[in-house]
């Protein structure tokens, strides 16, 4: 089974990405802010890591740039989902280093295969 980390502040997309997730058997580690979901990261070894890129402690940018110096993490893949124009997602994904982007709001029916892409 894979573990997901998803680090986002807002728990009606925690919720809503819990309910979608482990209906395809993902196994879900939550975190409300950067600092947490860095400790978690270390801790858990995830298989992906997604994280919404405004957070209340620190910046998606610097909690992932913080992620990349960890030497256990290097291979895990981190995504962005974030409710900037896809436009101005994507850039963001390239400048910081992100493995990639999902938009905001998550469309349920996409979401398991746009995650799938991710998970090795």
């Amino acid at each position: 089974m894979k573990t997901i980390l998803y680090i986002e502040d807002n728990s009606a997309n925690r919720i809503l990405v819990e309910r979608v997730l482990t209906k395809h058997g993902y196994n879900l580690l939550f975190a409300a802010d950067g600092e947490t979901g860095l400790n978690m990261a270390m801790d858990n070894q995830p298989d992906l890591i997604l994280m919404d890129i405004g957070l209340p402690d620190f910046d998606g940018p610097t909690i992932g740039a913080m992620l990349r110096q960890v030497p256990h993490l290097q291979g895990v893949p981190i995504v962005a989902i974030t409710a900037w124009p896809p436009e101005t997602a994507e850039q963001m994904v390239q400048r910081y280093n992100f493995d990639g982007c999902i938009t905001k709001p998550i469309s349920v029916a996409n979401f398991p295969s746009q995650v799938a892409q991710f998970v090795k």
